[in-house]
């Protein structure tokens, strides 16, 4: 069975906006949890809470730090939303 064109953009319609929604809703969860908008001190984290959130903002760092030299570089928010964060 194949699908019409007018089929096929809107299934593509729709997967992208579930796509970004979805990212969008796992990156407001973070910064919830996380507290990524207050600074590491102030954010009343617990031990374990605070140890995610460092390893979170390290690969990010690490992320951001290594990779390739260009015009095409990501910032550190753009690593953040592309693992949901």
């Amino acid at each position: 069975m194949t699908m019409t064109s007018e089929a096929k953009r809107a299934l593509s319609t729709t997967i992208r906006y579930l796509r970004q929604r979805l990212l969008d809703d796992l990156k407001d969860a973070t910064e919830l949890s996380c507290r990524l908008l207050i600074g590491p001190r102030n954010a009343g984290l617990d031990e374990s809470e605070s140890t995610r959130r460092r390893r979170l903002e390290n690969w990010v760092n690490e992320q951001h730090r290594t990779q390739p030299a260009g015009n095409s570089q990501l910032s550190r928010k753009d690593f953040l939303r592309e693992t949901g964060q």
